[in-house]
């Protein structure tokens, strides 16, 4: 009995447990050996690590060769299958490259492999290939290369190489049927040889060389064929840049990021070919000169280089080094120029440009610290500001500014903030309920340095000028404020630029006090027509307090 049930316990589990993918089989037909990019039928099967067929298997798999060639699915149009059925697929592949033989491999995203191997010939001769310096030939492709053409030269002692093939549909050699190829360009050019018999000759491929020789002599995209002299119908056509000798380009290059006032080197490079390259001109020596411009190529809207706005400099070997420093942070480039006879190619073309530069502020050295309202009532707020630069007056990001009470009373919203991205910190003052002249002070730890501003808060706006606006040709003003008990107080007028023009001092009764002012400074002079501040002071049990107001002048 135990046995039994051991046997039944064996056979479901096989039931229930599904091995993993281990690897495909490839059943491939077809002719052998087959021709390139014939259809030919496969049947793809797979196996789970226990060597079953793994029935459950529904992925896709995917074609490549151990070589540089392509295969193609049929029935996908790509290097894919479709989905496998019960573990199984049967469709038709192209193999484009022809090999004695080609290695298939199949693989799928688990890793998952399969081979086989197939003979496949090359096709009848159909197809020219031209192939120049940056090309690679890769047969067996769709496109018959990899890679793009180098910038070549113009002239009779330039010339540039091209190696032409015989192909199959799929660009691999053939050897039968051979054509006579002839290579000619447009404009004029000197092609050696004028042409070649390759069934003559017994080659599948062969260089020409060909010296482009365009009248007038000037830089341009030119293009290169390779034609079947006995059928004009087969060709390849390479259209390839061509730069004269006696063209000259230039440009700059400078580093991305720099600090205000510090130096750096702007290298200008002169060459036959446009930029960006590495083939500057040797022996070329003439000046250049360069200057700083904004993004938009503009010199005027922005400082100019140090120490010299347009230094002008003699080229070594096609290349000249500035050494040059920029005081306002922001993003410039910069724009070189002829500095002696030479006529540039691209003298109009923003290609001369440099990179953008970025231009860091230098390390914190002042900063300024203001308030938007000078007096306030209760539970009011007032906006202070403080603002930080550099030696260059550059607003400077990310520099914490303390803030703090000196005297007085009443909230600030922080006690330390970051200037922002503009240079600026900024925090909430909030007025007490009672008369105090209050100080806050800003200090920035990176510079050892603290300023104040002043704010005047109020019970209530009790300071009273009548008339106000007032003439002082028609009578004084009066000033009047009420007082909780006799005390000293100190009258003063300022200009809206904080200078004081006139003051008393007096004692002052419980109630109230008033003053009369003729309009007049402290030196005798009638003052001007415009906005003039008068504050008040006094001092009694309570403490310190001070009132102001703005007054008007008028004539």
């Amino acid at each position: 009995m135990k046995k039994i049930l051991l046997l039944l316990l064996l056979i479901f589990s096989g039931l229930i447990y599904s091995a993993d993918l281990r690897n495909f089989e490839i059943i491939i037909g077809g002719s052998n050996p087959e021709t390139a990019g014939a259809p030919i039928p496969v049947t793809i099967r797979a196996f789970d690590t226990d060597g079953n067929l793994k029935t459950d298997y529904s992925g896709i798999a995917g074609f490549r060769e151990e070589g540089s060639g392509q295969i193609i699915v049929d029935e996908t149009g790509t290097t894919l299958t479709q989905a496998f059925t019960n573990g199984v697929w049967e469709g038709k592949i192209k193999i484009l490259r022809a090999d004695m033989p080609v290695t298939i491999i199949l693989e799928d995203a688990s890793g998952a492999t399969g081979t086989v191997i197939k003979n496949i010939i090359p096709g009848p001769y159909s197809k020219l290939k031209l192939i120049i310096d940056g090309m690679t030939f890769a047969p067996g492709t769709l496109t018959g290369h990899t890679g793009t053409w180098i910038t070549q030269t113009t002239g009779a002692l330039t010339p540039a190489y091209v190696t032409v093939y015989a192909c199959d549909a799929y660009y691999n050699t053939v050897n039968a049927n051979l054509p006579t190829v002839r290579v000619y360009s447009i404009p004029q050019s000197i092609v050696t040889p004028s042409y070649v018999n390759f069934s003559i000759e017994s080659i599948s491929n062969t260089i020409f060389s060909v010296a482009l020789v365009p009248n007038p002599d000037q830089s341009g995209s030119y293009p290169i064929t390779a034609e079947d002299m006995a059928n004009s119908l087969i060709k390849d056509t390479v259209s390839v840049y061509f730069a004269s000798l006696s063209d000259f380009y230039i440009w700059a290059e400078a580093p991305a990021f720099v600090t205000a006032g510090q130096n750096f080197t702007v290298s200008v490079k002169v060459s036959h070919f446009p930029p960006p390259n590495t083939s500057y001109v040797a022996g070329f020596s003439d000046a250049v000169r360069i200057c700083a411009i904004d993004t938009y190529g503009n010199s005027t809207t922005i400082p100019a280089l140090l120490p010299d706005a347009s230094p002008i400099q003699s080229c070594i070997n096609g290349e000249a080094n500035f050494e040059v420093s920029y005081t306002w942070a922001g993003q410039i480039r910069i724009q070189p120029d002829n500095g002696g006879s030479t006529d540039y190619s691209n003298k109009d073309n923003p290609n001369r440009w440099s990179n953008v530069i970025n231009i860091l502020p230098a390390a914190p050295d002042s900063f300024t610290f203001t308030s938007n309202k000078q007096e306030l009532t209760k539970g009011k707020t007032a906006i202070l500001t403080a603002t930080v630069f550099d030696q260059y007056l550059n607003p400077v990001s990310n520099t914490a500014v303390n803030f703090i009470i000196l005297t007085g009373s009443g909230t600030l919203s922080a006690a330390s903030v970051n200037t922002n991205s503009i240079g600026v910190a900024e925090v909430i003052y909030t007025a007490p309920s009672i008369n105090i002249l209050n100080v806050i002070q800003a200090t920035v730890s990176a510079l050892s340095q603290s300023k104040t501003v002043e704010i005047v808060s109020v019970k209530s706006d009790k300071l009273e000028i009548w008339p106000n606006p007032f003439n002082p040709l028609k009578g004084p003003a009066k000033i009047n404020f009420p007082l909780d008990e006799n005390c000293k107080v100190k009258i003063e007028i300022f200009n809206m630029f904080g200078q004081k023009l006139w003051s008393i001092e007096k004692d002052a009764n419980k109630g109230g006090c008033d003053i009369d002012w003729d309009g007049k400074t402290k030196d005798g002079n009638t003052i001007g027509v415009g906005l003039y501040v008068v504050k008040v002071s006094y001092t009694d049990s309570a403490g310190s307090h001070a009132i102001s107001k703005k007054m008007a002048v008028i004539k």
